[in-house]
């Protein structure tokens, strides 16, 4: 089998934003559970993992909902979500 091994690696330098679009879920049974390096390590270097969450709309650069720093996996449940993440 050929392929990548560095696929779905994320590479990103220092102090480097990189966010998800707002995602909406409308089914009310709809989740998402976010777990760091599920699949083992992998990029060069390491960043930071933020999330946001919110029962109504907003926009991918709003400045609410306020971002959430990811510490152990989390399940989030509301209608509109979103990930960050920040290069260290």
């Amino acid at each position: 089998m050929l392929g990548d091994v560095d696929w779905g690696r994320l590479l990103l330098g220092k102090d480097v934003v990189a966010h998800s679009p707002v995602n909406h879920f409308n089914a009310l049974d709809s989740h998402t559970t976010l777990t760091k390096n599920k699949y083992g390590p992998g990029g060069v270097g390491s960043f930071k993992v933020y999330y946001r969450e919110s029962d109504t709309p907003f926009l991918q650069d709003d400045g609410a909902p306020a971002w959430s720093l990811y510490v152990n996996p989390v399940r989030l449940t509301k209608a509109y979500r979103q990930v960050k993440l920040v290069g260290e």
